[in-house]
């Protein structure tokens, strides 16, 4: 067991070996587990020569990925599994240009890591869909994918997998013209980035997106600096011909010099695909002084991205070539480019709509998955209906002990109101309003609970579904008096948290929207401040929900100056005049407001809605 251990390791040492070392040592790891028979060695040996076939023989790779999927099936390994259909993802995309069957692999791997709640695992296989998303241009795409990618890597210090997705963020927003977003993103990946050589490829795509904003200046200031902190020749090739393309913007001679010195390098070390952008740059170049060399170039551009097949490539090389030809030869580099552009945007289009279904299945599968727990969560025993019943009871004996206890400390306060300050006061009013709460809505229902329970055969079904409705009316009264009392998180997640208590009050009647809850800098607002705010929009939404009967809530967060300024609308009835217990309700939300020296406004016309206005200093 040690030796084939020992001779996995040893294929996997990607430094100072040969590959044809590497497979040696696979191979033999692989035989001596086949011959002593154990499954986990074998499928591990399998893991590990599946991804060395994929990268240096690609043509032995498909027939051996379908082997290693089939044993992962019958052992039912599903993390093997995830592993090897991964894997036969990556041979779709990298060896058989086939990115529509590249994404349905890809996605099906997605979904095993997710079964097994494997989330790291989950945001490799995201990153992977991601840059087959890149290759499509299907950049709205990619930005979802790493939207979710960053999802499953919350609370995770996996800073180089937030380096990757921010860079991909800027590759995203680049390619759709959203510049600043792009800059905004490449820099957070700068800044986390402990590679220096990765440090100097995102500086590179710095460069490269401030030239496409029309900042020369500020993109070949970049790009110099970046040009001395970098000892890889692809790196230092890619950075040369971006100042070679800032100057060209420029127009600025100086261009050629850059452009050919980046040329020149990337020749000498046969970094074929790049070597295809400085041909194009060059014949660019020349096009109007010298359209002979111009021509040269862009037929070798076209050569060299035919024969690695780079289809955008081509398509810019056939371009140039039309345009520096004539005659029938202009045609033929015409139609050879309407050909190609039509077949790859219809491609490309497949591969967004194959994303698309598969992002849609996944949902669909999900709601069927929670509407069957849903099914067995209501098929419970009686047994467990009545343990249930039992849990309830203590839980209401407890609270009016509670409750009990509690009026002896709230008389106690009474008679000491005079030396109360205003945040012991609150407490009070909140305590009472909780032991109402209680007795109004939890109480009678557990009583009826009771008694049903004593008279009615619970083995008969449909009695049996009538006391999983009452169980189910007194959990969701309990979640919501605690939901209603709960603490408030004044910390990082507070946005999350008041998102939370927004969407909370939202249900098939009432549509409840909000807007411009990111756009506050809640990190730079004191906390008790928050916590105004969150019991603020609390009290509103909850007298909304009992006597406004509206269809329609908006509330609107926005920095006004120096001020937080949050707007409340609905379409109920407003408050008529002699609604004291809407009114009672509003005295909370003035007070709560004047103790952040906040402003407020209200407006309200019977039948026509309610709205409210405040704002405080942050």
């Amino acid at each position: 067991m040690d030796s084939i251990n020992m001779h996995i390791q040893n294929s996997e040492i990607e430094t100072d070996t040969t590959k044809e070392f590497r497979l040696k040592e696979i191979n033999l790891a692989e035989r001596l587990a086949d011959q002593n028979n154990i499954d986990s060695l074998r499928l591990k040996t399998m893991k590990t020569k599946a991804a060395l076939l994929n990268s240096y023989y690609p043509d032995s790779a498909k027939a051996y990925i379908e082997k290693y999927i089939k044993l992962s099936r019958t052992k039912k390994d599903t993390f093997h599994l995830g592993n090897a259909i991964r894997n036969l993802g990556l041979y779709d995309h990298y060896h058989a240009n086939n990115d529509k069957d590249a994404l349905i692999c890809l996605d099906e791997a997605k979904i095993i890591f997710e079964n097994k709640k494997d989330s790291l695992e989950v945001v490799y296989t995201q990153l992977l869909i991601s840059d087959v998303l890149e290759k499509s241009n299907a950049y709205f795409e990619m930005e979802s994918i790493n939207t979710d990618a960053l999802d499953f890597l919350k609370n995770s210090d996996m800073t180089y997998y937030y380096e990757i997705i921010y860079n991909n963020f800027g590759i995203s927003y680049r390619n759709t013209y959203d510049f600043d977003s792009s800059l905004k993103y490449y820099n957070l990946a700068y800044k986390l980035s402990e590679d220096k050589e990765n440090k100097a490829i995102i500086a590179n795509n710095i460069g490269l997106t401030l030239i496409s904003k029309g900042d020369y200046e500020a993109a070949i200031a970049v790009l110099k600096k970046t040009e001395k902190q970098t000892s890889n020749s692809s790196t230092q090739a890619k950075i040369l011909d971006n100042l070679g393309l800032a100057y060209f913007r420029m127009k600025d001679n100086k261009s050629l010099e850059y452009f050919k010195k980046g040329y020149d390098l990337r020749k000498s070390n046969q970094i074929k695909d790049d070597l295809i952008i400085s041909s194009i740059h060059l014949s660019d170049y020349y096009k109007d002084t010298d359209p002979g060399l111009s021509k040269k170039y862009a037929l070798e551009a076209y050569q060299g991205a035919t024969d690695i097949n780079r289809i955008d490539d081509r398509l810019e090389a056939l371009k140039l070539l039309t345009g520096l030809c004539s005659g029938m030869e202009s045609r033929q580099y015409f139609f050879r480019y309407s050909t190609l552009n039509d077949s790859i945007t219809k491609v490309r289009q497949s591969n967004k709509n194959t994303f698309a279904k598969n992002k849609y299945d996944y949902k669909e599968a999900k709601a069927s998955e929670a509407e069957k727990s849903l099914q067995l969560a209501k098929s419970e025993n009686q047994r467990l209906v009545m343990a249930f019943v039992i849990f309830v009871v203590v839980l209401i004996v407890f609270i009016m002990y509670w409750r009990h206890k509690k009026e002896k400390q709230l008389t106690a306060v009474r008679n000491e109101a005079r030396l109360q300050n205003e945040k012991q006061l609150e407490k009070y009013k909140t305590e009472t309003r909780l032991s109402k709460k209680v007795h109004d809505e939890l109480a009678n229902d557990v009583f009826n609970t009771m008694t049903f329970a004593e008279l009615k055969d619970l083995s008969d079904k449909d009695n049996k579904e009538v006391l999983l409705n009452y169980l189910d009316k007194i959990y969701k009264g309990s979640r919501n008096i605690s939901r209603e009392n709960s603490s408030v998180d004044t910390g990082v997640n507070y946005p999350d948290q008041l998102r939370d208590v927004i969407k909370g009050y939202k249900s098939d009647a009432v549509n409840v929207m909000s807007n411009g809850i990111d756009t506050i800098d809640w990190n730079a607002t004191e906390p008790g401040k928050k916590i105004v705010v969150y019991r603020v929009l609390q009290e509103l939404l909850v007298n909304m929900k009992k006597h406004s009967k509206s269809t329609i809530v908006v509330i609107r967060f926005q920095m006004n100056d120096d001020k937080i300024q949050i707007d409340y609308s609905d379409n109920g009835i407003g408050i008529a005049k002699n609604d004291l217990t809407l009114k009672n309700g509003l005295q909370n939300v003035e007070t709560r407001i004047e103790s952040i020296n906040g402003t407020y406004t209200f407006e309200s016309v019977p039948e026509k809605g309610f709205k409210v206005s405040f704002s405080f200093p942050k």
